[in-house]
């Protein structure tokens, strides 16, 4: 499949050694409230001996695994078994990171809207997040798939978020062809604000905007109080990093 990475028996194996997927989480905190409400869920992997390693330890591209269709039911059990103990923890929100790549296949699909029904199922009013994290721009007819996929996983509660807006391909035009739930300002932006009126203006004004439009705003990478008062100070109350939580592995 890839350098150092097989599949046996659905196992999935780094230069030989099972690992299994596991998932750590970062909490998105809400100024606004006393309770935290969301948490971003993030995968990793576990060996026999303890050792986590990061997705880039086994791969650059990550949903090649996850969408192997050996691999799939895998990662589809991890992502329940996360999501049902995090709302059973007392949060509302579960976010998952994905790619467009994802959002293109049809058995993932799938696979998603089956667990999104029993979310729904077994935990009413609890939601799935799913934050995009591919920056490449769907042309005519991938963005029809993406429309649909869209349309089909929102029928059964589920949201989506834009990561890393401002850096790199995330960019208005994306914000503009996925309309998310959500867009996760990245904390390059921080910098920017800080270089002149215009850059401060031009970032409050597109705060404004996707509040007005019904986004809701999250700020990325905030690790000082000194980056949270700034991003409160722009009406951003939902924000994550250091300063609040550091990731961290769920029993």
């Amino acid at each position: 499949m890839m350098t150092g990475v097989h599949q046996a028996r659905g196992e999935i194996l780094l230069e030989g050694r099972p690992v299994q997927p596991i998932y750590f989480t970062q909490e998105v905190s809400d100024l606004s409230s006393s309770h935290v409400m969301a948490v971003e869920t993030l995968l990793r992997f576990l060996d026999a001996d303890g050792i986590v390693h990061h997705f880039t330890r086994i791969t650059d591209t990550p949903e090649a695994l996850e969408l192997d269709p050996v691999l799939r039911p895998l990662f589809s059990a991890a992502k329940m078994a996360a999501a049902r103990a995090l709302f059973r923890h007392g949060y509302k929100y579960v976010g998952f990171n994905i790619s467009l790549a994802h959002l293109a296949d049809l058995d993932w699909v799938r696979d998603a809207e089956a667990m999104c029904a029993q979310v729904q199922r077994e935990f009413p009013g609890h939601g799935v997040v799913f934050e995009i994290l591919e920056h490449e721009q769907p042309d005519g007819a991938a963005q029809e798939a993406l429309d649909l996929a869209f349309d089909q996983l929102r029928a059964l509660g589920a949201t989506f978020a834009i990561d890393d807006f401002g850096k790199l391909g995330s960019s208005v035009l994306r914000l503009c062809r996925l309309q998310p739930e959500y867009v996760k300002f990245d904390r390059s932006l921080v910098e920017v604000i800080a270089q002149s009126d215009f850059s401060h203006s031009m970032v409050k004004a597109i705060v404004a905007q996707c509040q007005q439009h019904g986004i809701s705003v999250i700020a990325e990478g905030v690790e000082t109080a000194a980056m949270s008062r700034l991003w409160e100070g722009l009406n951003v109350t939902l924000q994550q990093g250091y300063h609040f939580d550091r990731p961290r592995r769920r029993p």
